[in-house]
C-alpha cells in the first residue's frame, strides 16, 4: 500500500477493469485469432476454387478486422495498462517484476502483429486478387505468420493470467517457471484458443450471410463456417470441463455465485438453464448453417454470436472472482496487501507514515482535528481496504449492505469479513483505524457524513 490508487466513483474500480478487459478479450480472441484464421481459410478456399468472389469476400472482411482490431482492440489493450496502473498500481507493478520477460517478448509480437496485419490487408490487390499465383501465395503465408505470432501472443499472456489464480509454489520458491507454467496454464491456452476460433467462425458466419455481394458465397460458406464453430464447441465442453479441474476447489466452489451474485444464489439452477439455453441456441444456429438453412441461419446467427460473447464474458467473470479475496493467492490481497505483511500492518497501520497522504502522527479519531478531517482519513481507509469491490452511492454500494446496522456491529464485521465471506480480504489496519472507519460508514448509513468534505479519498502526496 505504499502507492497511489485511483477510486472511480460510482461505477466502482471492478467493474472498469472489467468492462475494459472483456471488450479486449473479445476483440483479441473473436477478432485479431479468430476471424483473421477464417479469413486466412477463406484466401485458401478462393484458391483452391480459383473464386474471385471468395477472394473479395476475403479481402472486405480483411477491412473490418484491421479498423476493430487496430482501433477498438489496441486502444483497449492499453486501456487495461492504464486503469490497472490507476486502479491496482502495486498488483500490476508485482505482475511485471515476475513476468518482466513475457510482457516484453509479447510488446514485440504485438507490434509485430500490427505491422503484418496491415501489409496483409494493403496488398490485397498486389498480392492477393490480381496478382500472379506466386505472389498470392506470398500473400497467404503473411496470414499464416500472423497467425502464428498471435497463438505466440496467446501463450505469453495467458501464463501470467493462469498464475493469478493458480500461483503454483510461486509464494514458496519464487521461480519464474513455476510461475508461468502452473497448472491451469495448459488448459487455459486451449480454452482460449478453441473460444478464438469459435467466435471467429460466428462473425464469419454473420458476414457472409450478410455479404451483398454474392448469395451464392453465402450458401457456400454456411457449412464451412457452421462446421467450424459446431466442432469447436464441441471440443469446449471437455476443455471447460478440464480447465476447472486444475482450479482450486475452494475457488471452484464459487463458480455459480460469481455469475448470479448475492441477489440470485439462492435459485442456483437459474445458471444451468441460462447456460443451457445459450448454448441451445448455438448449437441451433451451427445446425442451420450445415443443412443450408438461409432464412433460419440469417435469424439465428446473431443470436448465437450474442450468445458465444455472453457465455465469454462470463467465463471471465468467473475466473476473475474465483481468486476470492486475492490478487495471486498465497501472495497479495484485492486491497493490494501483501500477506506477508498482514501483521506489521495490523501493528503500524496505514495512516501513520503513508507518503501518500497528510495526517498527523497519533490516529484515534478524537485526536485527528475536526471531523472533516478524520472522514478523509477514514474515507482513504476505506479506498484502500474495500474500495476494489465497494463504491459510496454507486455499484456495490457500502452504505446499502451496511443500511440498519449499530457501529459495534460494523467493527465486528471489519474485524471478521474475512471469515464470514470467504471472498473478501480481512481489513488491513490497527483496531484505532478499525474502530475509525467502523464510525465513519456508521454515520454515512445514517446520512451525517458530509459528503462535500471527502473532496479526494487520496490525497495527493506531502512535499
Amino acid at each position: 500500500m505504499d502507492l497511489p490508487a485511483y477510486q472511480v466513483p460510482f461505477v466502482g474500480n471492478g467493474i472498469v477493469i472489467a468492462i475494459t478487459a472483456t471488450v479486449h478479450v473479445l476483440i483479441s480472441h473473436g477478432l485479431a485469432i479468430g476471424l483473421v484464421a477464417m479469413i486466412v481459410l477463406a484466401e485458401f478456399v478462393a484458391e483452391r476454387r480459383r473464386s474471385a468472389e471468395w477472394r473479395a469476400f476475403a479481402r472486405d472482411l480483411t477491412k473490418f478486422a484491421v479498423v476493430v482490431i487496430t482501433g477498438v482492440g489496441a486502444v483497449t489493450g492499453v486501456g487495461i495498462w492504464f486503469v490497472t496502473s490507476a486502479i491496482s498500481p502495486r498488483a500490476i507493478g508485482s505482475l511485471l517484476r515476475i513476468f518482466f520477460w513475457p510482457w516484453t517478448i509479447e510488446w514485440i509480437v504485438f507490434i509485430a502483429e500490427l505491422v503484418i496485419l496491415l501489409v496483409y490487408y494493403f496488398t490485397w490487390d498486389a498480392m492477393g486478387c490480381a496478382a500472379e499465383a506466386p505472389r498470392r501465395r506470398r500473400h497467404r503465408l503473411l496470414g499464416i505468420g500472423y497467425l502464428a505470432l498471435t497463438v505466440l501472443g496467446a501463450a505469453l499472456i495467458t501464463g501470467i493470467l493462469g498464475f493469478m489464480l493458480t500461483p503454483a509454489s510461486w509464494p514458496q520458491d519464487r521461480q519464474f517457471w513455476s510461475a508461468f507454467l502452473n497448472q491451469s496454464y495448459v488448459p487455459q491456452l486451449v480454452l482460449r484458443l478453441l473460444v478464438s476460433v469459435h467466435l471467429g467462425a460466428l462473425v464469419a458466419a454473420c458476414a457472409a450471410l450478410l455479404y451483398r455481394r454474392s448469395r451464392e458465397l453465402g450458401r457456400q460458406a454456411m457449412p464451412i463456417f457452421g462446421g467450424i464453430a459446431l466442432v469447436s464447441l464441441i471440443l469446449l465442453a471437455p476443455t471447460v470441463a478440464w480447465y476447472f479441474s486444475r482450479v482450486p476447489s475452494g475457488a471452484r466452489a464459487e463458480s455459480v455465485s460469481s455469475v448470479l451474485t448475492s441477489r440470485l444464489a439462492q435459485a442456483p439452477g437459474s445458471f444451468w438453464i441460462a447456460n443451457a439455453t445459450a448454448t441451445g441456441a448455438i448449437l441451433l444456429c451451427c445446425a442451420a448453417l450445415l443443412l443450408r438453412r438461409h432464412r433460419t441461419a440469417m435469424a439465428l446467427s446473431p443470436v448465437a454470436l450474442l450468445m458465444a460473447i455472453a457465455l465469454t464474458a462470463e467465463f471471465e467473470r468467473i475466473r476473475e472472482f474465483i481468486r476470492g479475496p486475492c490478487l495471486v493467492p498465497g501472495y497479495m490481497y484485492a486491497n493490494q496487501a501483501l500477506l506477508a505483511e498482514l501483521p506489521l500492518r495490523r501493528q503500524r497501520g496505514l495512516l501513520e507514515g503513508d507518503a501518500w497522504r497528510r495526517v498527523r502522527e497519533t490516529i484515534p479519531a478524537e485526536l485527528l482535528g475536526t471531523r472533516a478531517e478524520s472522514d478523509r482519513a477514514a474515507a482513504f481507509l476505506f479506498g484502500q481496504n474495500c474500495a476494489a469491490c465497494h463504491t459510496i452511492g454507486g455499484v456495490n454500494d457500502i452504505t446499502t449492505r451496511l443500511a440498519g446496522r449499530s457501529q459495534d456491529g460494523i467493527l465486528v464485521i471489519l474485524g471478521h469479513a474475512h471469515e464470514m465471506v470467504p471472498f473478501m480480504p480481512p481489513f488491513v489496519g490497527t483496531e484505532e483505524e478499525r474502530r475509525l472507519v467502523a464510525g465513519f460508514l456508521h454515520r454515512l448509513t445514517a446520512g451525517e457524513v458530509e459528503m462535500a468534505s471527502l473532496s479526494r479519498f487520496v490525497p495527493e502526496a506531502a512535499p
